[in-house]
């Protein structure tokens, strides 16, 4: 029996990407049903309402939706549609897996998942203006809220997942040094659920470090979980490490509905020219396949290639776990390259040094040698330039006779040579902090990602 799903387009590429998606899909033998709906700008141009009521009654009805990029305004406009169908029906776990596609990029063999509380934190919406001396936006105040309830549900369905995954390792991303008491609740609470699963290694770190080290050294990581800002940042830092938010997948799961959505932004400077790239939308449309128990529409692929299902168990003690074929979920760790524990990633070249044979900002020799030489080049530049700037300083104002004509000579020498060490130095700094190569993004993401 066919399965009828709630289809959004949504805003700027989202109905090409969208098309696109739908095409593969129905080419695939997909047993679906498509109830398109609109939401977002086109909604509030169309229908005067950025939400209408005829989409969320087909999402209510459907349970299940595929939605493309949404334009949110920033500081005016309407909130976010995005949080408000995930509040309307509690889908509280954001699973953003992120995994290598394309070879020959910064990383190799990104194999990672993401689990973010979807609805507490600062994203509730909880704010005000708070008038002083006339000024009626003399301050601004937001509120975080974080519940035991919501905390407990997010963090057991990171452990389940990692269970049903065959995954190894859960990590807690927190600020609780800081936050004492939301954060502090949210660490509180993924310790004593870790307990309940003493096979899945865990761990927690501070956000911060958190992020600096999946650019350093990803292949530390395995399942992360936070809350629901620190989710939305590091999950777009995550995307990077494969190429961009253009080949990240995202589902959005609750007790029983779910959305799978595009996390790339609307991007409306190519919207229409037939160049925007469907990838994520297809990736998220591959994890709707499985969660409607539909996984053999897309085939047997490697594991390497296969989408984690994210179908909600419908056991009375476990309403929420997450289910994967055993065939299919095993993740195979000799696909990770193998790293010694004193092993870190030079930050430029990104190869595996011993941690000894690298300097205080992470470089390893080789690179500190290049660094070295193209600074020599310009540093005897510099030193020429000083050098005749002192010459013509000495000719003008000093006027040196005959008799110290040797001084002066030693004088410029010694000037050519100080302003050479000068400006190799500062060449060597510019050069150590300006010349990281970075990853392209493979999509355009001129527009804001979805929150």
């Amino acid at each position: 029996m066919s399965k009828t799903i709630t289809v959004i387009p949504g805003d700027g590429i989202g109905p090409e990407v969208t098309d696109a998606t739908l095409s593969v899909l129905d080419a695939a033998g997909a047993d679906l049903e498509y109830d398109m709906q609109q939401a977002g700008l086109i909604a509030l141009q169309e229908q005067r309402n950025p939400l209408p009521k005829s989409t969320m009654e087909s999402a209510e009805a459907n349970r299940v939706m595929l939605k493309g990029p949404l334009t949110t305004p920033s500081g005016t406009g309407f909130r976010s549609i995005n949080v408000e169908m995930r509040k309307a029906f509690d889908l509280y776990a954001n699973v953003r897996p992120v995994r290598t596609l394309v070879p020959g990029g910064r990383y190799e063999d990104i194999d990672l998942v993401l689990i973010r509380e979807n609805t507490e934190g600062l994203y509730v919406g909880v704010e005000h203006y708070i008038g002083m001396h006339g000024d009626p936006k003399a301050a601004a105040e937001s509120v975080m809220i974080v519940t035991r309830f919501g905390a407990e549900r997010i963090c057991r369905y990171a452990f389940e997942y990692a269970r049903a995954n065959g995954r190894k390792k859960v990590t807690l991303a927190h600020k609780a040094n800081i936050l004492k008491y939301t954060q502090g609740l949210f660490l509180e609470v993924g310790e004593e659920v870790s307990k309940e699963y003493p096979e899945i290694e865990w761990e927690d770190r501070i956000i911060d470090a958190t992020a600096m080290l999946l650019v350093l050294d990803p292949y530390r990581f395995d399942v992360l979980v936070m809350e629901n800002m620190f989710g939305d940042i590091l999950s777009d830092l995550m995307a990077g490490l494969i190429g961009g938010l253009g080949f990240a997948p995202a589902g959005n799961i609750g007790k029983d509905a779910a959305m799978f959505e595009a996390v790339h932004g609307s991007a409306p400077d190519i919207a229409g020219q037939g160049i925007a790239n469907p990838t994520g939308l297809l990736r998220s449309a591959c994890l709707l396949l499985d969660h409607v128990e539909q996984p053999s529409t897309w085939g047997e692929m490697p594991p390497r290639r296969s989408s984690p299902r994210l179908s909600c168990a419908r056991s009375p003690d476990h309403a929420h776990d997450v289910r994967l074929p055993e065939s299919r979920m095993k993740k195979d760790s000799s696909d990770r390259p193998e790293r010694h524990p004193d092993e870190v990633a030079c930050v430029r070249c990104l190869e595996m040094q011993d941690q000894m044979f690298l300097d205080r900002l992470l470089w390893c020799d080789r690179c500190c040698s290049v660094a070295r030489n193209r600074a020599g080049w310009w540093g005897w530049v510099g030193g020429w330039i000083f050098g005749a700037a002192l010459v013509a300083y000495i000719w003008i104002f000093v006027r040196p006779s005959s008799l110290v004509i040797g001084g002066w000579f030693g004088t410029v020498a010694m000037g050519i040579w100080l302003g050479a060490k000068a400006c190799r130095e500062l060449a060597y700094g510019v050069i150590r902090f300006h010349n990281v190569p970075a990853v392209e993004s493979s999509t355009s993401e001129a527009d804001t990602a979805s929150e």
